[in-house]
């Protein structure tokens, strides 16, 4: 191409662009002057409407400052009126009058006061002091104070803000604050202050080992924890109190703590805020880590200003505790009890104010009751005995130390299964140890059977021995009926009559093995523990631990006793313990308040174990259920008359009216009963309220007299006197108590072996006028309506002279003749100083029976079996061989002995028996029951005279029993 050419069709281009460009530019130019236009209209629209806009924008303007003008008026005004925050809030501990603070009250550290924010002024001037609050309980975090890199003097500032979190903390919750302090470089002196605070933990020379510990803890509340509670704060109050929330203090970390030792706090800190542990760390200038670790460990730390504040100053700090100040913070918290926030007995038993709920449970297979609650809930420790869907139950044991609420639960589980089952479907045998009086209360419970107090060793294993004889007569009911257990008999309808469950509550249950050379309680014990569970009879047994001294057999005893409750124990015990696993010993050292429980119903296999606190059992609640029990009783079975159940009393003397033998005699018969009817009563077994005698003939005219308690269940100290030879009794020992009121009882059950006109009664009082033993025996036959004849000194000699003319007008009699005459009984109270019986000089100086002694002696020897029975009564063996032969101590059947000498027990009974009746004290009275002809020896608590008032009422209630015989 030529250049011109070239040139040519530039140049057309160029014209080209150029045109392009003029229609372009003259394109825009009409768009912006339209858009003048538009601009243009659009501010003479805007001039129009901009003055009323501003109007409202300046309206709203003076409402806002009006509005929020009163808002802050109303805030101070609320401000002003405000409480002040609490005492333990303040910034300056110093300024708190703690002599005069509540330490009874917790405030839980979800906040805790940190430092001091700016000071609030008021309009007027006033100032108000508000404190910087920090969050501890409710989150997940340890805390460090100070620095490696600090000096000498804020170090020791760190180590003040360590002591002043100690002060406040113990302010702020006196009881559910517990410490732990560890200072191994300064070998404790840090914390001086530690044996002064009320909850601290012993930290061992192996700091490893309690390390370990706190670890252990924090595993055994992580597992009290379920989907609904996810940290210790959120428990229930009253168990949560008892765990309490431990704070690790650790001055100059890491010095002289070993690898293992941070690895364990590092862990704690981790994984213990969840369960109220929390780690605080004051960090020691220029220290060094050992190998491996570093405060990297610490993941959830967070620093704490360690600051000195002033008077007034704001920012994160402290203002330092003087130590008067600490001293009456944790003289205070230490000083006071305490507060109770226990679990209700109603928590687990809500039903317990609608009486219409009780007794509906249903005790064929098992009985059970909670008794306490673990973790979140309430009611979920259970005790219970029989069979489940795959395990069973059948005995108990409970380990508490003294305080620990051993007596509590008793009456937790009690009352229970008293509100679940019915008297007729559960029935209680309680013993108290030998010096117990615990279920003293239950004398007037529907279910109790036995209540026995005070209880000797021999009255102990005759518990068991009942148990047993139980055992093995139900056994034998149900091999007549074809089942094989309690359950089946049941489930069989009960064809022979109705049968409950029994449990039997032994407390301090080494009293069975006491005195017990021969190993009968361990045999007793081994027995029923063995075979009883398919009869429907459970042990539960407790003491101050598992296994007691005197127990024999105790690995076979223990491998039935399926149950565990172990409470408040030492350390040496639980280290011993062989009745729980590591698992059940590590819950049982956490026990530490009283109502702390560990539960096991499976040997003490650790997958069974259940921690937690049990129901407190108000005196008031128990006194109200137990009034409830009997008035549901009463609507329940309106025509049945509950029968009371067996009384025994360790350190009492017996009461007659409390005799189930004479109840069952005189409950039983709505009137006097026949030949036939007593012999029926005689015969009927013990255990059923009868004599349990099988020779009882009619024809001799047997009568039944009580004169105490054997030291049994049943076993009640009787005498049957017959129209025998010989069959007269004799009263002696100093101890005119018993002597006066076994004589007085025995007179007055001459009236209800005998109506009035069967029997004849003479009476001679030779008790000192104005003593009190004087007229007792007369009182007595009055207060039941018993005819007795007085006699004085002069009369009873010419009294006798007619009872042995009487007897001999009976020798011509025929046998049926003799049968129809009255009985005649010759009661001789204090006979050594009637002067007419006494010994006279002979011809050759020995001492002979004076005239009416001689008669004496005649009916004494030939009067018994013709109907003449003498009752003598004597203080000492010397004065009675002062009126009477010693040979006609023959002729007394029934000798009663009391304390005496050894020389007079050997002279009366050929041994030292009567001298070492109480050899344990005075008190309680006991007896010697001696049958000569068949050579037998009871010992007994007799009954004894108190005063004239309870004798007049015991014989006046028994005058109202006997008068539904005689209408």
């Amino acid at each position: 191409m030529s250049v011109s050419t070239k040139y040519r069709d530039q140049l057309s281009e160029l014209k080209e662009h150029q045109k392009l460009t003029k229609q372009a530019r003259d394109e825009h130019a009409k768009k912006a002057a339209s858009a003048i236009k538009q601009l243009q209209r659009s501010a003479q629209q805007a001039a129009q409407d901009l003055p009323p806009a501003v109007a409202a924008v300046s309206q709203t303007l003076d409402e806002l400052e009006q509005h929020f003008t009163e808002q802050a008026q109303a805030a101070e005004q609320a401000l002003r009126q405000a409480p002040s925050a609490p005492d333990v809030f303040s910034v300056d501990l110093n300024r708190i009058d703690w002599q005069r603070h509540d330490f009874r009250q917790e405030l839980l550290a979800t906040a805790i006061t940190s430092g001091r924010e700016q000071l609030y002024q008021f309009n007027d001037g006033e100032q108000r002091e508000v404190p910087r609050l920090s969050q501890l309980l409710s989150v997940n975090r340890s805390y460090v104070i100070g620095s490696h890199d600090d000096s000498q003097a804020q170090a020791a500032a760190a180590l003040g803000a360590m002591h002043e979190r100690v002060c406040r903390l113990t302010a702020m919750m006196p009881h559910s604050a517990k410490f732990t302090f560890i200072d191994k470089q300064g070998l404790g002196a840090n914390f001086i202050y530690q044996s002064s605070l009320p909850r601290t933990r012993h930290v061992s020379a192996d700091l490893q080992k309690t390390l370990e510990e706190i670890m252990a803890d924090i595993e055994r509340i992580n597992r009290s924890f379920t989907m609904q509670v996810q940290s210790l704060l959120q428990f229930d109050e009253s168990i949560r109190r008892d765990e309490g929330f431990e704070f690790i203090m650790v001055a100059n970390f890491p010095e002289g703590l070993e690898r293992r030792n941070i690895e364990a706090l590092a862990r704690i800190a981790e994984n213990g805020p969840r369960c109220g542990k929390y780690v605080f760390l004051q960090l020691a200038p220029g220290a060094s880590y050992p190998s491996g670790v570093s405060l990297k460990n610490f993941k959830n730390a967070v620093r704490i200003g360690s600051d000195v504040l002033d008077a007034t100053a704001p920012g994160r700090g402290y203002v330092p505790v003087t130590p008067p100040v600490m001293q009456a913070i944790f003289d205070g918290a230490k000083a006071v009890e305490k507060q109770a926030s226990d679990l209700s007995f109603d928590q687990g038993t809500q039903f317990s104010n609608d009486l219409s709920q009780w007794w509906q449970d249903d005790p064929t297979r098992k009985v059970s009751t909670p008794v306490g609650g673990s973790g979140a809930k309430k009611n979920d420790l259970q005790i219970w005995f029989g069979e489940g869907q795959d395990s069973v139950c059948a005995h108990g044991m409970l380990g508490a130390t003294t305080g620990a609420g051993k007596s509590n639960l008793y009456h937790t589980f009690i009352l229970g299964l008293a509100c679940r089952y019915s008297p007729q479907d559960l029935q209680f045998y309680l013993v108290d140890g030998k010096q117990g009086v615990e279920f003293d209360a239950y004398r007037q419970l529907p279910h109790a059977r036995v209540v026995s107090l005070y209880t000797s060793p021999q009255l102990a294993r005759s518990v068991l021995q009942e148990l047993v004889d139980t055992m093995e007569r139900r056994n034998t009911l149900f091999t007549e009926h074809g089942v094989a257990s309690f359950a089946e008999y049941r489930k069989a309808g009960e064809p022979g009559g109705k049968m409950a469950r029994l449990i039997a509550v032994v407390d301090e249950y080494q009293t069975f093995f006491e005195d017990d050379r021969d190993g009968e309680g361990s045999e007793l014990m081994l027995k029923l523990v063995s075979q009883s569970r398919s009869a429907g009879i459970h042990l539960f047994v407790g003491s101050q631990r598992f296994n007691v001294a005197g127990m024999q057999k105790q690995q076979a005893i223990f491998g039935n006793m399926h149950l565990r409750v172990g409470m408040k124990m030492t350390a040496a015990d639980i280290t011993a313990l062989n009745e729980f696993q590591s698992g059940g010993k590590t819950l049982l050292r956490a026990c530490k308040e009283v109502g702390q429980a560990v539960i096991n119903d499976s040997l003490g296999d650790d997958s069974s174990n259940l921690s937690g606190r049990i129901f407190r059992m108000q005196d008031e609640t128990r006194k109200t259920l137990l009034a409830q029990l009997q008035q549901k009783w009463q609507q329940t079975y309106p025509e049945t008359t509950l029968e009371a159940p067996v009384i025994l009393n360790g350190s009492e003397q017996p009461k007659l009216l409390e005799n189930p033998q004479l109840l069952h005699a005189l409950k039983s018969h709505n009137q006097r009963p026949d030949a036939a009817a007593w012999q029926a009563f005689a015969q009927l077994p013990e255990h059923l309220g009868g004599l349990g005698a099988t020779e009882w003939y009619p024809v001799e005219r047997p009568r039944a007299f009580w004169l105490g308690k054997k030291p049994t269940i049943y076993g009640q100290q009787a005498l049957i006197m017959r129209c025998r030879t010989a069959e007269n009794v004799l009263f002696i020992g100093d101890n005119a108590e018993a002597r006066v009121g076994m004589l007085a009882l025995m007179t007055a059950q001459l009236a209800v072996a005998h109506a009035a006109a069967q029997v004849q009664v003479f009476h001679f009082d030779g008790a000192i006028e104005g003593s009190p033993w004087h007229g007792v025996v007369h009182a007595a036959a009055q207060g039941v309506g018993l005819p007795l004849h007085e006699l004085s000194d002069e009369q009873l000699a010419s009294t006798l002279t007619e009872l042995v003319t009487e007897l001999e007008r009976r020798r011509g009699l025929s046998a049926a003749e003799r049968a129809e005459q009255p009985l005649i009984y010759v009661v001789l109270n204090d006979i050594q100083r009637c002067e007419a019986l006494q010994m006279q000089e002979g011809r050759f100086g020995d001492q002979q029976p004076s005239a009416a002694g001689q008669q004496l002696q005649l009916l004494l020897q030939k009067g018994a079996e013709l109907g003449l029975h003498l009752l003598v009564a004597a203080d000492t063996l010397r004065g009675l061989l002062g009126v009477l032969e010693k040979s006609a101590l023959n002729h007394f059947r029934h000798k009663v002995a009391l304390q005496m000498t050894d020389d007079d027990s050997f002279k009366l009974l050929n041994g030292r028996q009567a001298a070492k009746l109480q050899a344990a004290g005075p008190k309680p009275i006991y007896a010697l029951y001696v049958e000569e002809m068949q050579n037998r020896q009871e010992q007994f608590k007799p009954y004894a005279f108190h005063d004239l008032a309870d004798l007049q009422a015991t014989c006046a209630s028994l005058r109202d029993a006997l008068t539904r015989w005689e209408r």
